[in-house]
């Protein structure tokens, strides 16, 4: 009988690795997520450079749990990063979504951070109509704070800041290069923004630093609840037939 219990054990624990493994937001566009990137801030990846606002201070280093950038939930370790060849700095992208998702306001070290608004909008909308975006942070936020939202479709980041709007997707509002740097860390993207010109700003993305993870929704849960109920029927079941 334990031999026969030892089956279902395997399948309960499968279950729930794909359920955790599907709910991830996926990042789509021109890159591709990519390890091997230093810890430092010599300039040789686009997210590396060093800060205005001291020395170690980039997003790099922030990521990575070294540096000053000391705050709670750092993933301590050089995650894959979003970019184009050599680490560059990639064009557009968007998420395609797992489902509901949590945003978490790690750090802003910005001179502009009780003006700065990060949001989200749908692919296909035009973002720079104000009504098609949707508000996660507004600028007195400040770390700490957290809020769920569930877009309905594939979806980019936006940042108002001061008088320009960025934008991860098609580089609208007349921008050349991409002032999001994307992270991956399991089932979470962490995010970090340069809300500077990068021809004139430092570009060391640390201005503000969003985590988003992929969380179920209440009608998800339930259903993998069922699931398991299911399964802890059948094998009462064959207890009892074995009995």
């Amino acid at each position: 009988m334990g031999q026969r219990l030892g089956r279902w054990v395997p399948l309960v624990i499968l279950g729930l690795l794909l359920s955790s493994n599907a709910l991830a937001d996926t990042v789509v566009g021109d890159g591709s997520f990519q390890s091997g990137w230093s810890a430092s801030n010599n300039g040789s990846t686009f997210f590396n450079n060093a800060s205005w606002d001291g020395s170690n201070l980039n997003i790099g280093f922030c990521v990575a749990g070294g540096g000053n950038c000391n705050y709670s939930g750092q993933p301590g370790t050089t995650l894959p990063v979003f970019a184009g060849t050599n680490f560059s700095a990639p064009g557009s992208f968007y998420i395609s979504p797992s489902g509901m998702a949590n945003a978490s306001l790690l750090l802003e070290v910005a001179g502009m951070a009780n003006q700065n608004e990060f949001g989200w909008f749908l692919i296909g909308s035009d973002p720079t109509n104000a009504a098609n975006r949707h508000v996660i942070f507004s600028g007195p936020q400040g770390a700490g704070s957290a809020s769920n939202f569930a877009p309905s479709g594939d979806y980019g980041f936006y940042m108002l800041a001061g008088g320009s709007t960025l934008y991860t997707s098609s580089l609208f509002g007349g921008a050349t290069e991409q002032h999001f740097a994307v992270f991956q860390d399991g089932n979470s993207l962490w995010i970090g923004i340069e809300d500077l010109g990068l021809q004139s700003g430092d570009k060391d993305y640390n201005d503000m630093v969003v985590r988003v993870t992929a969380v179920p929704e209440p009608s998800s849960i339930a259903f993998l609840g069922m699931g398991l109920c299911a399964i802890a029927a059948g094998v009462r079941k064959r207890f009892a037939a074995q009995a």
